[in-house]
């Protein structure tokens, strides 16, 4: 039987089209017996498995006590692993009849096993090999919830990838694998179970664990268990799946399948991509359409997902026209929400789309209306036209945030109010549109809103228009921030808005927000429900050349405020300080001190006041430096690598804030055994070697003339360096270039990187477009086959860990904390998405 579909992106367009070909596997059962059967558990022991173990241990007993009754002479092996060298052969090949027998000394070493240590765990495997007979159906369930990482994370890669080719030699042993928890490393798991004719459940619970093990080990003892061959012949992918076994397999090359009754309901899907030509004068059927089925679709889903290949994976989940499943994975980036969307793909290979499920007749998302970020830019562009009614945006406002009051608390969480209040100078409900701001990683919009206020002493009332001799009347504004967008949501329906200008009326009814005629008093409403957050199509170039521009703004910023610190272009110090004291910013906003509402978190959760979410974040980077966060600040990186003198005397903790000293002088440190140098030093030191004039000449006046600086700009820097300014000189030209290097920085994010973090955060895909290397070199499956004779974009494709990106980029300098993030490489750039724990305030 053939069948045909085509990958759709989410505007429901076609880019690839594959014919696929169902074939039935039919075994001769004639003269087939039992064949002797062996089910070797090798558990995860390692220290992060504390809190399972009990209950791990509990459901092996509890198994082998069922097992007996199903057939007594099934023989189990266990073997327990942490760090290398710590492997546990706890018995072996043993009768389950004998394992139940009354203080059988097998029970007593299961109740025994403790965690501790890392995870080695390809000496499991190793070992769990030396146990299998040749004539005897063995299967190897192998359990774990975190990383190989023992010794090293490159070696156990290495080990596993050649295991994994040592069990394919077995024609009679397949792998089960197990993750616990959703920060299992589940793509390493299911590749291994991909690879070796297993079956890979992430599961949340032990009970669910516990049901997979038990449809395992009686899977062995059926009346007839035969290896199947099925040949790649001239097709590009194949998938096998059985549902009664709990099976789906696939890959580019041939394909071997052990470990599945011949009695049970077994096929293959053959898929061989095609031209558009080809595709129409196919008389095939259309996978999706009318009530025909979609598990052709899910099966090239959920291997292509295996295999790490997510934009493929999700636009075969277009071709299935199923929305409500569209919406619930459609974001899926983490590791979670990935397990989450691979079971789902799972549970349609076995048994369909529900009846249940509506079918649209479209593909992909409705983008007949304009998109919300189209209608954000115009209103961006032309703010300061614009006034929002701050009334009915609070009505239907739903907070992303614990709510703060003003104020702070004392040991006894005791509220004390500021001795200041502020005042609203007009009685409007409408505030000035300030600026509206995609954040930098994350799915969020900011709506920045602006109000003139008075300031008054909360005793006596009286009003404050004066602080050291600076004199705030019709100077004094209040910012407020609102979450339009969070977590790629929209936090209001639509916003009401005062039109100052006619220009920003037409640009909106030219979108469809507006009707009618221009009329400079009415409050418009511009609804933002019901339209797409973004235009899907998104374009990328020279995200690499962006990003490592950033990284030098950012290291010559903070060079810069480091010497410009407690320092103000227009106020003296004292000014200053007397402005902080009465909460105000030297740019003369009000800045007062909040503190959340509630005082006791926990129990506010408890009472139902405040709930809990988890947001994704989503940083930028190359693969030579991770993020921006990698880079130290400007005075850690002098004491790291400078010593500094004033007046020949040595400081021991020095800043740059003494640069200004007349006495100062730094020089390079010598590199000591402990200082290891990485890919921000590359960055950081030609700037501060530049700065204080002990080499690379040059490097800032690059950098400040990419950010716009003018010759004379330029002329004046190098004055400074030579301390041929006054203080005053050198203090506004510091103020000057600073600004100009964080307007072109802002520049960078706003046209490059925040939407491209919007564009991932809302649509849960990576652009199409880029071009990538092939990344798939090292592949454990074999599938980096299947990326070119399929033609496939690898842009914004491949899932990485943590332990394959450290393999991949030995030089990339990662922390514990990168551990919780999901990788994505773009060329020469990553893309990290990683959870974080948010509160927000109920009602």
């Amino acid at each position: 039987m053939q069948n045909k579909f085509a990958l759709r992106n989410y505007q429901g367009e076609a880019h690839k089209f594959y014919l696929v070909n169902t074939k039935m596997i039919q075994h001769d059962q004639s003269g087939l017996s039992s064949s002797p059967a062996h089910h070797i558990f090798v558990v995860d022991t390692s220290r992060s498995m504390s809190e399972d173990m009990a209950d791990m241990k509990a459901m092996i007993e509890k198994l082998l006590v069922l097992e007996e009754y199903h057939n007594a002479d099934t023989l189990f092996s266990l073997l327990s692993y942490d760090s290398e060298g710590n492997l546990v052969v706890q018995f072996s090949r043993i009768r389950v009849s004998e394992l139940n027998q009354a203080n059988s000394p097998e029970m007593a070493k299961i109740k025994a096993i403790e965690p501790g240590g890392s995870s080695c765990m390809s000496q499991a495997i190793d070992q769990a090999l030396k146990l299998v007979n040749r004539d005897e159906l063995t299967c190897i369930s192998l359990h774990s919830d975190g990383y190989a990482n023992d010794n090293s994370v490159t070696s156990e890669q290495r080990k596993l990838e050649t295991l994994i080719t040592k069990v394919r030699e077995y024609g009679n042993v397949f792998v089960n694998t197990f993750a616990y928890r959703s920060n299992a490393d589940f793509k390493l798991l299911s590749k291994i179970a991909n690879s070796l004719s297993g079956r890979c459940l992430q599961a949340t619970s032990i009970k669910e664990i516990f049901n997979a093990l038990r449809g395992s080990t009686s899977k062995l003892v059926e009346a007839s268990v035969k290896t199947y061959l099925s040949k790649i012949e001239d097709y590009d992918l194949q998938v096998f799946v059985c549902a009664e076994a709990q099976r789906i397999n696939g890959a580019s090359t041939d394909l071997k399948i052990r470990g599945v009754p011949a009695d049970m309901e077994q096929l293959v899907y053959l898929y061989k991509e095609v031209s558009e030509t080809e595709f129409k004068a196919s008389a095939a059927l259309e996978c999706g359409l009318e009530q025909h089925s979609v598990k052709p679709l899910a099966a090239f889903a959920k291997v292509h997902l295996a295999m790490g290949h997510l934009n493929a994976a999700k636009y075969a989940m277009v071709s299935m026209r199923a929305p409500r499943i569209l919406e619930q994975h459609a974001k899926a980036l983490s590791n979670a929400q990935i397990i989450h969307f691979s079971n789902t793909l799972e549970n349609i290979c076995f048994e369909g789309l529900s009846n249940k499920e509506v079918r649209s007749l479209d593909y992909g998302f409705d983008t007949s209306a304009s998109s919300v970020m189209n209608i954000l830019d115009v209103l961006s562009t032309h703010a300061k036209y614009i006034r929002v009614d701050l009334e009915s945006l609070l009505k239907d406002y739903q907070r992303s945030s614990v709510r703060r009051i003003e104020g702070s608390r004392d040991k006894e969480g005791k509220l004390i109010k500021p001795w200041l209040k502020a005042k609203v100078s007009t009685q409007s409900t409408q505030a000035r549109l300030l600026d509206i701001v995609i954040n930098r990683n994350d799915a969020e919009v900011d709506l920045k809103l602006c109000q003139d206020i008075e300031l008054v002493n909360r005793e006596n009332g009286e009003s404050i228009t004066k602080i050291a001799g600076i004199d705030l009347k019709g100077k004094l504004k209040k910012i407020k921030s609102y979450k339009l967008v969070t977590g790629g949501v929209l936090s209001v329906p639509s916003l009401k808005l005062k039109l100052e200008s006619k220009q920003v009326f037409r640009q909106l009814k030219a979108l469809g927000v507006c009707t009618g005629e221009y009329r400079p008093k009415k409050l418009y409403t511009v609804k933002l429900s019901q339209r797409p957050l973004v235009d899907y199509g998104f374009e990328v170039s020279d995200l690499k050349a962006t990003f490592d521009q950033l990284c030098r703004y950012k290291v010559l910023i903070s060079l810069f405020n480091a010497l410009l610190k407690n320092s103000s272009l227009n106020y003296t110090i004292d000014q200053v300080k007397a402005l902080q004291e009465h909460y105000i910013s030297s740019q003369l906003n009000l800045n007062m001190p909040t503190t959340p509402e509630y005082d006791n978190l926990e129990q506010a959760i408890a009472d139902g006041k405040v709930d809990v979410r988890t947001v994704y974040k989503i940083d930028v980077g190359s693969t030579a430096i991770l993020n921006l966060s990698k880079f130290k600040s400007a005075n850690a990186y002098l004491s790291r690598r400078f010593a500094v003198t004033i007046n020949q005397e040595e400081i021991e903790k020095p800043t740059l804030g003494l640069w200004w000293n007349p006495g100062f002088s730094a020089v390079i440190k010598s590199l000591g055994s402990k200082t290891k140098l990485n890919e921000s030093d590359q960055i950081m030191m030609p700037i501060f070697e530049d700065f204080f004039e002990l080499g690379s000449e040059g490097t800032i006046a690059n950098i400040l003339h990419s950010a716009g600086a003018n010759e004379y700009l330029l002329t004046q820097f190098k004055a400074l360096q030579s301390r041929e300014l006054d203080h005053d000189e050198s203090e506004l030209l510091l103020h000057t270039l600073k600004s100009i290097v964080k307007v072109s920085s802002t520049q960078l994010y706003k046209q490059h990187i925040c939407p491209l973090v919007f564009y991932i955060g809302t649509t849960g895909i990576l652009p199409d477009m880029m071009t990538c290397d092939d990344l798939n070199s090292n592949r454990i499956d074999g599938s980096h086959l299947v990326s070119h004779r399929l033609g496939f974009d690898h842009s914004g494709s491949e899932i990485l860990d943590l332990e394959s990106l450290q393999d991949r980029f030995p030089r990339l300098k990662l922390a514990k904390s990168d551990r919780n993030k999901t990788f994505y490489q773009l060329g020469d750039s990553l893309i990290s998405i990683y959870p974080q724990t948010a509160y927000f305030s109920v009602g």
